[in-house]
């Protein structure tokens, strides 16, 4: 007779076959989403008399050079050993500082602890897990991140990325919020593709004052068809110096959709931008903006 096959692990426990883990995940999916519909509800009900195209957030300084926080987040550094965010300008400063003394290790541009970069993995996600605990919404976020792409030792795993935005949400995050417009936006992770969703995320995220927002709301009321609230909602956050918007206006040569935008309104609202962007604004920033590009697009 043949004898039947273990369905125990070395540990003694019992393996989970891929119907259950399927399930499971499948059930976990569920509360998620029921999650995101009571948020956007919550989000909803506090911004019925808020206008869309109100006050902006103000940044904070960075902490270092005391120039205002760059709006785009890919801009920002966030330090797990002190919990400080800084600006991509001070870190590229303090790499050259390092790479001209020779040092081995990257110090914290804050603090001055052994940078998490330099660190293991396993050290690394000890030090985010225990910001994460005490509800900083930068470590939440960060490994959100880690578990979408399976970085730093962690186990892709969208599920959980997706309930750490979701937290990082509830709390308060304008960012997290927008991540889950994203994910609607685009049908990513686990989420099916949902203009409803990324339109009423984006929205809510974007009356609170959060500049990356209008970026995804434009773009959805440009592709279902309303150019000209499109190109209102481009053009107020390309003013306040969203990047993203600005470049959009200038790569659809001025024309989105029906809507045309006259050379002598673009380059009003091309003023209008380098104004606000000259506001935080430095050469180290630039040329963290550079090894930034560099490190995403390698020639």
């Amino acid at each position: 007779k043949k004898g039947k096959r273990s369905t125990k692990t070395g540990d003694g426990k019992a393996k989970q076959g891929p119907g259950k883990a399927r399930r499971e995940e499948a059930a976990a999916l569920r509360e998620v989403k029921a999650g995101i519909t009571a948020l956007a509800e919550k989000l909803e009900s506090e911004t019925k008399d808020v206008e869309l195209f109100g006050p902006l957030t103000e940044q904070d300084d960075c902490p270092i050079c005391f120039l205002p926080m760059p709006r785009l987040v890919c801009e920002t550094v966030y330090m797990p050993c002190c919990g400080q965010s800084i600006c991509g300008g001070c870190l590229h400063a303090s790499i050259e500082m390092k790479n001209k003394t020779k040092k081995k290790a990257l110090l914290c541009a804050f603090c001055r602890w052994e940078s998490a970069g330099a660190q293991k993995d396993e050290v690394t996600i000890e030090e985010y897990r225990k910001r994460a605990e005490k509800n900083d919404l930068n470590a939440i976020e960060s490994l959100a991140v880690y578990h979408r792409d399976g970085k730093h030792g962690l186990q892709k795993d969208q599920v959980a990325a997706l309930r750490l935005y979701l937290r990082a949400a509830e709390l308060g995050s304008l960012q997290a919020i927008s991540s889950l417009a994203q994910c609607f936006y685009c049908g990513d992770m686990l989420l099916e593709q949902d203009y409803g969703y990324a339109m009423k995320l984006s929205t809510e995220a974007a009356k609170r004052g959060y500049l990356d927002a209008y970026f995804g709301l434009g773009c959805i009321y440009n592709e279902h068809g309303y150019p000209d609230d499109a190109v209102k909602i481009l053009t107020f956050a390309a003013r306040g110096g969203s990047s993203k918007c600005m470049e959009y206006l200038q790569a659809n040569n001025t024309r989105i959709g029906d809507h045309v935008v006259s050379g002598e309104d673009l380059e009003l609202i091309e003023k209008a931008y380098e104004e606000a962007a000259k506001l935080d604004w430095s050469e180290e920033r630039e040329a963290y903006k550079e090894r930034y590009q560099r490190k995403r697009n390698p020639v």
